[in-house]
């Protein structure tokens, strides 16, 4: 009976871990100017998340719009939660609604998985 109740624990725990990965809350970055709070060309930052020269990532999670290039940014975060799927750049300069993806859902890394 042990055997069992150890395989059934691990099965529910291997399906909990797989779960979390799906479930992990999207993230998208725009590149920030922090002395003037604008939004500015993705390019300019660090594809790494290091903010460097007053430039820096600002992240907002799925279902929030982005702000256009030259508006300013408010609301997002320059902390993720532990586990969160990311993505820097890549937003229209018009601005754009963070949408959820699924399997590869496209985010270049996962914070603190």
């Amino acid at each position: 009976m042990l055997t069992l109740s150890l395989s059934g624990v691990l099965a529910a725990t291997s399906l909990a871990a797989c779960g979390s990965g799906d479930d992990a809350e999207e993230y998208r970055g725009v590149c920030v100017d922090e002395s003037t709070q604008q939004r500015v060309d993705d390019d300019r930052c660090d594809d790494d998340g290091t903010r460097v020269g007053g430039l820096g990532w600002v992240y907002f999670a799925a279902g929030t719009r982005l702000p256009a290039l030259g508006a300013r940014v408010s609301g997002g975060t320059a902390a993720l939660p532990r586990g969160a799927a990311v993505t820097r750049g890549g937003v229209p300069g018009d601005g754009a609604t963070v949408s959820r993806g699924g399997f590869g859902g496209g985010s270049d890394s996962s914070v603190g998985g």
